[in-house]
């Protein structure tokens, strides 16, 4: 389903986190495949991972919160 600007999901695509290049860079392959005439972007989202503490008789989960999004365009 298209979100409100139109933009489809890739079929077959899931998330990816690619391999660390450094402490504030990461690297990953660019997508080039089947590409034909269509625009694509990368979304990129970082989250905060956090422990919730519930009841006093239920256990601790992991919840997490969306702190930055953004999509870039891939240029050919």
């Amino acid at each position: 389903m298209p979100d409100d600007l139109g933009w489809l999901p890739v079929a077959g695509s899931k998330p990816v986190v690619p391999p660390r290049v450094n402490a504030t860079q990461w690297s990953g392959p660019r997508p080039t495949s089947g590409r034909g005439s269509q625009q694509y972007r990368v979304v990129i989202k970082e989250f905060e991972v956090f422990d919730t503490a519930g009841e006093a008789d239920t256990p601790r989960k992991e919840e997490r919160r969306l702190v930055y999004a953004d999509a870039l365009p891939i240029n050919r």
